[in-house]
């Protein structure tokens, strides 16, 4: 049996090494490789995809569709054919539910009453000026009995036309 050699006893150079194996390795492929884990998700009608026990968000107007969702380290995206049309901080736990009050504006649009009870806002993280506006606007519920659709869109817009004015805010607009 041959005795096995050391670096440093080989006879050749290192740089001739390298370049005696250079001439056999592949090409590096030219179209970037997506490292993710791809899964088929359907939209349930709450704007809600499920992966691996958790929630994530997504707009209204691909509820009850077949959707990818890319499953990366770090982040989630769910896409339609080559569009992505939600992204999400990955979560690892379970049971989490993780909003996007942006996939939820057209949906208010609709349903302006149904800003308090959704659970996007009560749980969204809210700088203390919106806080203070949605509250204003919920009072105009109770003591008009009414909430017209502009205010409603208006206290979601403001905070989304916030996040993406401010550089610190920027990809912390999700809940």
């Amino acid at each position: 049996m041959p005795k096995p050699t050391r670096f440093r006893e080989q006879r050749s150079p290192l740089k001739q090494s390298w370049q005696a194996e250079k001439e056999h390795l592949l090409p590096l492929p030219q179209k970037h490789f997506d490292c993710c884990r791809r899964v088929e998700v359907a939209a349930a009608k709450n704007q809600l995809v499920r992966f691996e026990n958790n929630f994530y968000s997504i707009p209204g107007a691909w509820v009850g569709q077949h959707l990818t969702l890319k499953a990366y380290v770090h982040r989630v995206e769910i896409c339609s054919n080559r569009l992505t049309i939600a992204s999400h901080r990955r979560s690892y736990g379970r049971g989490e539910e993780v909003y996007d009050l942006d996939h939820y504006l057209e949906t208010l649009y609709k349903k302006p009453g149904a800003l308090e009870d959704s659970k996007p806002y009560r749980r969204s993280k809210l700088p203390g000026v919106f806080q203070m506006l949605c509250s204003m606007v919920i009072v105009t519920v109770v003591t008009n009995r009414r909430l017209s659709t502009g205010s409603t869109i208006a206290c979601i817009t403001l905070r989304v036309t916030h996040i993406s004015t401010t550089p610190s805010g920027a990809g912390n607009n999700h809940i």
